[in-house]
């Protein structure tokens, strides 16, 4: 059962994706922003702050990304760069390195959340390098390794299988993912 504080913050979560959906929206980065290699650059002056030809943006510590500060919306710059090229997308934009601070436009994609899922780093108390969706049992004699996810709101548990590489196999064939 989820508790009203997690609903909490997960209302809050929402409310963020949102208020930034629509401040990108309508926003050609193209005429404020100038890409290279990853980094954007101002190009038009929208705050007094602001200097021309000067990188855009700030690192955050905390997540580990960039972020640019557009109209008073902070937005993710893997955000703005995928958006320069290829239009607003409502998915997840993934690194493809596993790098969130690389934001080079070959580094990019769209992607739903599942699939961003499966493209994570390992758990830090990970200690057999297992991929996110798979996990050891010493007690199955036969199949080590059972791959879990999250379907429908619940966790199912998909297979079994006698290696880490077969049970990552069997995720992805199990939600048609080429990755």
């Amino acid at each position: 059962q989820i508790g009203p504080t997690y609903q909490a913050h997960q209302q809050t979560q929402i409310k963020k994706t949102i208020q930034q959906t629509r401040a990108m929206i309508n926003i050609d980065f193209n005429e404020i922003f100038t890409y290279d290699n990853g980094k954007l650059y101002w190009k038009k002056k929208i705050s007094y702050k602001i200097v021309i030809g000067k990188e855009a943006g700030y690192f955050s510590i905390k997540q580990n990304r960039h972020y640019v500060s557009c109209y008073g919306k902070p937005l993710a710059r893997s955000r703005v760069v995928y958006a320069m090229f290829n239009g607003f997308s409502t998915k997840d934009i993934d690194h493809i390195n596993r790098i969130s601070s690389d934001d080079r436009i070959e580094n990019l994609r769209a992607v739903t959340t599942r699939e961003n899922g499966i493209n994570t780093h390992l758990v830090i108390n990970n200690k057999r390098n297992l991929p996110a969706c798979v996990y050891f049992d010493p007690t199955n004699k036969k199949n080590h390794y059972y791959v879990r996810a999250r379907v429908d709101g619940t966790k199912k548990v998909i297979g079994w299988a006698t290696t880490p590489e077969l049970a990552e196999s069997l995720y992805k064939s199990y939600f048609n993912i080429s990755i």
